[in-house]
């Protein structure tokens, strides 16, 4: 059995803590995945993606001190559609009024690639419940 690297045990924990809802820990947890020089290019992509994901939370919806223009900038980054699609998820469910907006974009990506409803359905638990609703009557 190969023995695992420091920066993977800690993506494992910060996994366990984000399905949780133990968001402090499971930032803590990214970070050190993401400050990691032995981690590869796309572990950190993912965890610094993961804590965006740990921070809308613990910003409660806000917009404190940018962190909505951050995810934008790093919207036109080296994120993934499915990533960039996540993250406009949770800058917009805040408002009801623009969820048709994420519902579309969700769906034009999903006709690019059925594969990620499974991402979407891991991480559905982190938007709000009313949207989670809407989406599982959309989508499954």
């Amino acid at each position: 059995m190969k023995k695992k690297l420091n920066w993977q045990i800690n993506l494992e924990k910060g996994n366990s803590y984000l399905k949780h809802f133990k968001y402090y820990s499971a930032k803590e947890e990214f970070s050190k995945v993401f400050n990691n020089n032995q981690t590869p290019k796309a572990s950190k992509i993912e965890a610094r993606f993961l804590v965006h994901i740990t921070n809308f939370h613990i910003k409660r919806f806000n917009n404190w001190r940018g962190f909505y223009g951050n995810t934008y900038s790093d919207l036109v980054s080296e994120f993934s559609t499915f990533q960039k699609s996540f993250l406009y998820a949770i800058i917009v469910t805040k408002e009801k009024s623009r969820w048709e907006n994420v519902i579309n974009r969700i769906q034009n990506d999903l006709n690019s690639d059925p594969e990620i409803v499974e991402k979407y359905k891991n991480l559905l638990i982190h938007l709000p419940l009313e949207f989670q609703i809407i989406f599982k009557m959309t989508f499954y």
